[in-house]
């Protein structure tokens, strides 16, 4: 018997809505829509502004009325860092719901790393290694051994707060290296599963470039990154040709966290998977697919 079920994912950079079929306890995406709507940059002192609450509002409405039309009843909802430290994280939950989905979630950053882990499992026949994605608000981590999770953290930098900084790779590395000291049960690995819009891009943008399939090494990684930083006409041509203004705009700060992650981990090739969060929390918290 195939059902249908949808989610809303509230991001600090996108709010996406997906659209799945499940049959034979498998998630198969059958639509997606993505809009970059930058809900961190509504958050000043630690609270989301009205503007920001009023979007979350409108672009869930939006969403809401398409399931509408599609008649697909089942909806959930889930928040990732946007929401996951503000003060007023009951008026951005209360926005959701008022706007028609009544199931709302906001994850805490060891949930979301969990829900990339096992929606990045679904797909990957990596065993062993680590998994990186990176967002608009946040990085998250998870080393895995032999399929089974051994350590999760998430970093408050994301490709969106990183282009209000120097994003050169320095600038994320104290908090990677910060991460390892807590966390020694993340090791080195040479293979490493990536997640989210900038590596999603980045690979995109250098399959292109360098012919590559749905894997970069960190030699391609670094040169891309090179080109993009001198503003070197082809590589900023592909770029803009498979992302629009908004996201290839945080495209060279996410690519800054990227290599300083590749370093770190000693991390030789990743290997990009367009199975995260999403299909993670849909699997493992609400359906136990997995």
């Amino acid at each position: 018997m195939t059902k249908t079920t949808s989610i809303i994912d509230i991001g600090s950079n996108t709010i996406v809505l997906a659209i799945y079929s499940i049959e034979n306890n498998t998630l198969k995406l059958m639509e997606s829509i993505s809009q970059a709507k930058h809900l961190v940059g509504y958050i000043e002192n630690g609270r989301m502004r009205q503007e920001g609450i009023e979007t979350a509002y409108e672009t869930v409405r939006e969403y809401m009325e398409l399931l509408s039309l599609r008649n697909i009843e089942e909806v959930h909802a889930d928040i990732t860092e946007c929401g996951r430290n503000i003060s007023n994280q009951q008026e951005l939950i209360h926005a959701v719901q008022k706007a028609g989905c009544k199931d709302v979630r906001i994850l805490t950053g060891h949930e979301e790393a969990m829900s990339d882990y096992y929606g990045a499992a679904i797909s990957s026949s990596l065993d062993s290694g680590l998994l990186i994605d990176i967002g608009g608000g946040s990085t998250e981590f998870v080393s895995f051994e032999n399929k089974k999770a051994t350590a999760a953290y998430s970093i408050p930098l994301g490709c969106v707060r990183l282009k209000t900084m120097p994003y050169t790779p320095d600038t994320s590395r104290p908090s990677i290296e910060d991460m390892r000291r807590r966390y020694p049960a993340m090791k080195n690995c040479a293979h490493a599963i990536g997640i989210g819009g900038t590596i999603r891009y980045t690979t995109y943008a250098m399959q292109k470039l360098y012919g590559i399939g749905e894997s970069f090494t960190i030699e391609q990684a670094k040169d891309f990154y090179k080109r993009l930083q001198n503003e070197e006409t082809e590589a900023r041509t592909v770029l803009y040709s498979i992302a629009d203004e908004d996201r290839a705009s945080v495209i060279l700060p996410g690519m800054g966290m990227l290599i300083a992650a590749m370093e770190s981990f000693d991390i030789e090739v990743i290997h990009k998977s367009e199975n995260g969060v999403r299909e993670g929390y849909l699997a493992h918290y609400i359906h136990h697919l997995v």
